[in-house]
């Protein structure tokens, strides 16, 4: 009789299974939360090789969807590759176009895919440099998370971001990001690690570095660096005595050193080499502006902006005529009706916080592209660009929801635990930074890469607090 029921429950359970996975495979969503719930078990996994184990994982999935996507090199980044292969022959011939004279702080990134590109001169090579700076990444989301919140709400964070589609598709895109969210990650990890406190005030110093190294591949280390002045700010509040604020305000300000020193080298180094001769300082500065308050295209890139501005710059060069211009510009639109600020607004936060990414690496699917599997077949392009969709959908909304809860709960801690709550406030500044920022400059989907890294640490202290109310209900039913 025993093994009759124990058949008859294995059959209920494969039928089930076939049900969920057939569900699955019909809906993004539902397999969102299906992925998200295994990662619930996944983080009961102790193992003090956690980091490596996530490394490892992050890995493999980013270089299979790189191996089966075939995304074409487009925009800023096809410019950057054949400007890294042009310096690798040793020409800088580059350096004149007008890209690079009003951008030149793309130099460093352009300076990184040259080495590249000298070691392997193949796309495939670099999208795999990708992959491992994205697991690096990951593994960093585990480890920061780990000193705000419980071991087991790092895993599930971790976890949590390993699944998150818009962030998997980027593995075959040839952008910036990786390299600069990976600097400013280590930065905030450096800066709030345990582990590193007896390195004393050279840790400080470390992570200014790192936030440069982040800054210099690509330029939003002020975000990061205006998150940690708040958090020191905080800290030394808490502490409520001089010597504690002068102890905070030292850490700040060597870390402030750090970045300034390796930013002053870096331009150096820049018109030493002839290639700009105001370093790597932006020509063009209020260019993110006149695209961010640009109505017409919800804050996105414009075209016809672009062809506008190119039109200023080459009858007057970068200078005091393109700044007349673009300061007119933004002033016209500053004076925008009440209704389309707020259209304005609303349409920039769905793109950066609600809509996804993936179309920088797999939009061309939507056009009837095909995913060629690793063991063989195809899958129509379209049906698949649906499905992740709603996948992605799914886990932002998750990731967001625990985000939220986090930071909400924390705020209601007790005196006590005040201290750990600060600390649990560190990854929020910079994910609140970064919403402040983006409501007047440019937005792109993809440009929510960095914050969203830091949202997945937030999750953390979600989880937590879900966790821990879970335990005072439990002790009050008994």
């Amino acid at each position: 009789m025993a093994a009759l029921q124990k058949l008859f429950q294995y059959a209920f359970g494969a039928a089930l299974a076939a049900i969920l996975l057939l569900m699955c495979a019909h809906s993004g969503v539902m397999a969102a939360l299906a992925a998200v719930v295994l990662m619930v078990f996944l983080s009961r996994w102790e193992t003090p090789h956690f980091a490596v184990w996530l490394f490892c994982a992050s890995f493999a999935s980013r270089a299979i969807m790189a191996a089966c996507v075939a995304a074409p090199v487009t925009s800023d980044f096809a410019l950057m590759l054949a400007s890294a292969r042009e310096w690798a022959q040793g020409s800088t011939a580059f350096a004149s176009q007008a890209y690079y004279q009003l951008w030149p702080y793309q130099l460093p990134f352009t300076w990184v895919e040259m080495l590249l590109v000298r070691i392997c001169d193949s796309e495939s090579f670099l999208q795999l440099v990708n992959c491992v700076v994205m697991a690096g990444s990951n593994a960093l989301v585990y480890l920061t998370a780990r000193e705000t919140a419980t071991p087991r709400a790092a895993r599930m964070a971790a976890l949590l971001y390993l699944i998150y589609p818009s962030a998997l598709c980027l593995a075959p895109v040839l952008t910036n990001q990786h390299f600069g969210a990976f600097f400013l990650l280590a930065a905030m990890w450096v800066f709030l690690a345990r582990r590193l406190e007896p390195w004393g005030i050279w840790r400080y110093a470390l992570a200014g570095v790192l936030a440069a190294l982040g800054n210099l591949m690509r330029p939003e280390a002020v975000i990061l660096l205006t998150a940690l002045g708040a958090y020191t700010l905080f800290m030394a509040v808490r502490e409520k005595n001089v010597k504690a604020l002068g102890k905070w305000a030292a850490r700040f300000l060597v870390l402030l050193l750090g970045f300034a020193c390796v930013m002053a080298g870096a331009n150096a180094a820049v018109r030493t080499a002839g290639l700009h001769a105001d370093g790597l300082r932006n020509q063009n500065p209020l260019w993110k502006f006149v695209l961010g308050l640009n109505v017409e295209t919800g804050g996105q890139y414009s075209v016809q902006d672009a062809a506008d501005m190119l039109r200023v710059y080459m009858q007057d060069g970068a200078g005091e005529a393109l700044d007349t211009y673009e300061k007119r510009v933004i002033a016209e639109r500053l004076g925008m009706p009440a209704g389309e600020w707020r259209h304005l607004l609303r349409e920039k936060v769905k793109t950066m916080w609600v809509k996804s990414a993936l179309s920088w690496g797999i939009g061309h699917f939507r056009e009837g592209g095909t995913l060629h599997l690793l063991w063989g077949g195809k899958v129509h392009g379209a049906t698949v660009y649906a499905w992740m969709e709603e996948a992605d959908f799914g886990v932002r909304a998750v990731m967001t929801l625990l985000a939220f809860w986090g930071t909400f709960m924390g705020a209601r801690r007790k005196r006590t635990e005040m201290e750990h709550a600060v600390r649990a406030y560190a990854a929020p500044f910079v994910v609140f930074a970064s919403f402040c920022a983006f409501l007047l400059v440019e937005v792109q989907g993809r440009y929510a890469y960095m914050p969203h890294l830091f949202m997945a640490v937030c999750a953390a202290a979600g989880v937590d607090m879900l966790a821990k109310k879970s335990c005072r209900r439990e002790e009050k039913t008994e």
